[in-house]
């Protein structure tokens, strides 16, 4: 329950303290420190979770089953969309204001801004629904900006 760029750091000392870690996504901001994190839990072997919580919906564990029963037939191919409301009017909150959350910034909240955080949700359920691995991947990332 803190920003992206403290769950390497909070992570990491919670391993090196003999602690299993239960860790809100994404796990880091870079890569390479998502690395170290492997290598620690590797040379701990203590538990690392990473926590996707919308796989517990019954809905979710509905599809799941429909889909590992044959009910929808062979899967060939998956559109996800995770719509975001979060911003919904573009200077909410106000940008010049200097005072923006931390999920806006690249710096806390990682380069991919929001992808990181709540975009992987659209991924992870995929893969859980489907039981597929992803093999390829067409995005488009945008806004709506509505007038009123």
């Amino acid at each position: 329950m803190t920003p992206n760029d403290s769950h390497y750091e909070y992570a990491a000392a919670a391993l090196e303290r003999g602690f299993d870690v239960i860790c809100d996504k994404p796990m880091t901001n870079t890569l390479a420190e998502a690395e170290q994190l492997h290598q620690k839990v590797q040379q701990t072997g203590l538990i690392f979770c990473l926590t996707h919580n919308y796989t517990g919906y019954p809905m979710m564990r509905q599809a799941k089953a429909m889909v590992m029963d044959g009910q929808l037939g062979t899967i060939r191919l998956a559109q996800v969309e995770y719509v975001q409301g979060g911003k919904a009017a573009e200077n909410d909150p106000d940008p010049s204001s200097g005072n923006l959350p931390w999920r806006y910034d690249p710096a806390r909240g990682g380069p991919s801004l929001v992808m990181g955080d709540i975009g992987t949700h659209a991924h992870n359920l995929l893969r859980f629904i489907s039981g597929l691995e992803v093999a390829e991947v067409a995005a488009e990332l945008g806004a709506i900006a509505l007038n009123n």
